[in-house]
């Protein structure tokens, strides 16, 4: 899955229950410890 922008900055959207959650699209997820890195691509619909 090809990355239009890996640095764009996601902008939250605050919810009428005063929470913030993702828009809709594709993302990538990145979570690194102790020098290594494990991603996994997400979809929200």
């Amino acid at each position: 899955m090809p990355r239009k922008d890996s640095k764009k900055t996601v902008e939250l959207l605050k919810a009428d229950t005063g929470k913030y959650y993702l828009q809709k699209g594709s993302y990538v997820l990145e979570l690194q410890k102790d020098g290594k890195t494990v991603s996994g691509n997400f979809i929200l619909e």
